[in-house]
C-alpha cells in the first residue's frame, strides 16, 4: 500500500496519519511523504 493511499483512507475517517522514526537516540517525524508524491506526478 502506498502511504498516500494510507493518509486518504485516515483523512476519511476525519483523523490524521503520522509517521515517526524511532531511534536510540531519539524521534524524527516524517514529513516529506508529500513532496515525494508531488514529485512522482510532474
Amino acid at each position: 500500500m502506498y502511504v498516500s493511499t494510507l493518509r486518504s483512507h485516515i483523512q476519511a475517517l476525519g483523523e490524521e496519519l503520522e509517521i515517526v522514526a524511532r531511534f536510540p537516540d531519539g524521534s524524527v517525524k516524517i514529513a516529506n511523504f508529500s513532496d515525494i508524491e508531488n514529485d512522482q506526478a510532474a
